[in-house]
């Protein structure tokens, strides 16, 4: 499969940082609708968090995750243009209107305090870590690095 590197830029008001990305398709990253992009992310990995960077929970989720060793699938929603799209059909799908929006298995767990409850009493605890990155990869999906350093990015 060819790749190419693509340059993402995350602005918010404290930082302007470039991540490099390894992508083979572009066109997997501006889909045309957004149950696409939301069901392609549901598919491609076992934990998915539709995020905001600048979201104070949303960051101390993807920690946590991190914290627990666990590889999401991240979503920036005001990274995107089609952000307030995505979060609109999370809404009408699945009735979360808040950030973050953390998926276990395509199933919505919840916001912040469902996942850390959740880590904490191991509803979590049967992900393969290891198969996380194998099947995000395996998925497609742009291997890399966010600006707080979540591992994927859709």
């Amino acid at each position: 499969m060819n790749t190419r590197n693509v340059i993402y830029t995350h602005h918010n008001a404290h930082t302007h940082t470039h991540v490099p990305i390894s992508t083979p398709s572009i066109s997997q990253l501006t889909m045309s609708k957004p149950g696409e992009v939301i069901d392609a992310a549901l598919a491609a990995s076992h934990v998915v968090v539709f995020s905001k960077a600048s979201c104070p929970f949303c960051v101390k989720a993807k920690k946590a995750f991190q914290k627990a060793g666990i590889r999401a699938v991240v979503i920036e929603m005001d990274e995107r243009r089609d952000g307030s799209q995505i979060q609109a059909t999370i809404k009408a799908k699945y009735g979360q209107r808040t950030v973050p929006a953390v998926f276990l298995d395509g199933e919505l767990v919840g916001g912040c305090d469902d996942t850390l409850a959740g880590l904490k009493r191991g509803t979590f605890g049967e992900v393969d870590k290891e198969d996380q990155v194998a099947k995000a990869a395996e998925a497609g999906l742009p291997e890399g690095k966010t600006s707080d350093g979540s591992p994927y990015i859709l």
